[in-house]
């Protein structure tokens, strides 16, 4: 499922798209997202001792040794032969999970599949359990374009919704934006109204943080 999972029926329309905009009131414009330097930094914050954390789509498992310094169980899947995983697929992982997270993931698979790798991330997860999906930023030009596996574009919003459908209540989202002190000071200082102006980001990804509501 970590590849491409078996996609479901989406939702009636309206209801994706009533989702899109309650999201879209909270964070009209992409530049209202808090900006963080790194997507892993995101993950980090959200990892603390005693917790099982599952990644999902981790390739060479480099987040294991900082999950595991900060005190958590680290598991991953992913169908790569290249790297060990204690799963192939998503579909046979085994939780429950306090967190599971999936950076630039989602946009591989059609908006069905993608539907269906959030529910089944939410069956992993415990009440109150968290997912963080990261994505390519698509208002930043060459972000979408650069993989010719890419296949659906979500904006935050789309990304949001899609989240919500599946059973979670989003909490926040972000971009996320790596870059010397030189450019950072160029893009967001100097030319930021250059970007709000034309519509053009700069950032690499957007990360959306969710939540698995607590059993009543």
């Amino acid at each position: 499922m970590t590849g491409h999972p078996a996609g479901e029926p989406l939702p009636a329309w309206s209801s994706l798209h009533a989702r899109r905009r309650a999201l879209e009131k909270r964070w009209p414009s992409v530049f209202d997202l808090p900006l963080a330097r790194r997507a892993s930094d995101l993950v980090l914050a959200e990892v603390g001792p005693g917790m099982r954390v599952l990644e999902a789509g981790a390739g060479d498992r480099r987040f294991r040794e900082r999950v595991e310094a900060a005190g958590a169980s680290y598991a991953s899947a992913d169908p790569d032969p290249a790297h060990p995983h204690e799963w192939r697929d998503i579909g046979e992982a085994v939780g429950p999970f306090d967190l599971l997270f999936a950076l630039e993931l989602v946009e591989h698979f059609t908006p069905e599949e993608a539907l269906a790798f959030l529910r089944r991330a939410g069956d992993l997860l415990r009440p109150g359990g968290r997912i963080l999906v990261g994505t390519p930023d698509v208002f930043t030009p060459g972000r979408w374009h650069r993989d010719a596996g890419h296949r659906t574009p979500f904006s935050p919003w789309e990304l949001g919704g899609f989240i919500e459908e599946a059973g979670f209540r989003v909490l926040s989202l972000h971009r996320a934006w790596n870059a010397p002190l030189g450019e950072r000071i160029l893009r967001r200082v100097l030319l930021g109204w250059v970007h709000r102006l034309t519509g053009a980001d700069y950032a690499h990804s957007v990360v959306a943080i969710a939540e698995r509501p607590a059993a009543p």
